[in-house]
């Protein structure tokens, strides 16, 4: 129970994290259902999809960044496709915005992958950087809403909630990275009970509410869950989540450094609201995000369809 109740915990700390980017991140301004305590059962869903991402890991000995990515994408569609049925809509544009575009692009990739691996560095600047260039693209995606759900939020108040949610994110990480420490092996029972939730949601709730999925949603997790297979047999036996943990603590003045991201978002938003800059930044992060969810979940699934390799050393993530 003592290892069960640790896997819970880093289930809950990475739900904090994939909430934080799936969720707040995206809508970028205080509505309902993205403060508390609307937020609690969505950040308590996303921490059971946190507990099925991370047992994907573990149990098909993710290694690289490939695999990752199709790791994330079930997360994705687990949230899109299963959980609410977004994924069907705009048929099959939709199967990849916001699936593959952000949850696994952005979510995984970006959120709970690059950041950690840069503030683990001992320089500041890896960090720092990368918090930029996260808050540069929040303030300027936070302008799309201006003319999807108008009035512009007050500076204030976006302020207040980057700055809020964000301190949260920094909590959530510092708890991840102690969590981390041990391995996250979960039992086949645990395994098991993921599967049939999951598989009993899809039957009871999804199938009629959206008859597509059907269709849409087997195949394409048989083929990603099959890549993953063919990948595990290549690699090494043991913890499957290795490569994903440093073996150090985060020095706490780098995970001060991310609240770069609120600092920048805040100052991009505040300049865009002072020129009532109305910029179509949504319609140009779902041209480029879109294509590019599909590119590079058909490139996963082809390196890892392909691998024919030695297992190497999981102390770091293979491209």
């Amino acid at each position: 129970m003592k290892a069960f109740g640790k896997r819970l915990a880093l289930a809950l700390a990475t739900g904090m994290i994939l909430l934080y980017f799936s969720e707040l991140a995206f809508w970028a301004r205080p509505i309902a259902g993205t403060l508390p305590p609307e937020i609690l059962p969505t950040y308590l869903v996303y921490s059971f999809s946190a507990y099925a991402f991370l047992t994907i890991l573990a149990v098909f000995r993710v290694w690289n960044s490939s695999g990752l990515f199709l790791a994330g994408a079930l997360f994705g569609w687990l949230t899109e496709g299963v959980i609410v049925q977004t994924m069907y809509d705009d048929f099959p544009l939709g199967l990849s915005f916001t699936g593959l575009a952000w949850h696994a692009s952005i979510s995984v990739m970006l959120g709970w992958y690059a950041i950690p691996k840069a503030v683990q560095q001992a320089r500041l600047w890896p960090a720092a950087r990368l918090a930029i260039l996260i808050g540069l693209g929040y303030g300027l995606w936070a302008i799309w809403w201006w003319t999807e759900s108008p009035p512009p939020t007050p500076l204030p108040a976006f302020g207040a909630y980057v700055f809020g949610s964000t301190a949260i994110l920094i909590l959530a990480y510092a708890a991840r990275g102690k969590l981390e420490m041990r391995p996250f092996s979960p039992s086949r029972l645990e395994q098991a009970v993921i599967a049939l939730l999951v598989f009993a949601y899809y039957v009871i709730v999804t199938v009629p509410a959206q008859p597509l999925s059907l269709l849409v949603l087997p195949p394409l997790v048989f083929l990603t869950l099959f890549a993953l297979r063919r990948n595990a047999q290549a690699e090494a036996a043991g913890d499957g989540m290795i490569a994903w943990r440093s073996g150090r603590r985060t020095p706490p003045a780098n995970l001060v450094t991310l609240l770069v991201i609120p600092m920048t978002a805040f100052a991009a938003y505040g300049a865009a609201l002072a020129f009532d800059a109305r910029l179509p930044t949504g319609w140009l992060v779902y041209g480029v995000t879109t294509p590019l969810g599909f590119i590079l979940w058909i490139r996963s699934l082809i390196r890892l369809l392909r691998v024919r390799r030695t297992p190497q050393s999981a102390s770091d993530p293979r491209a």
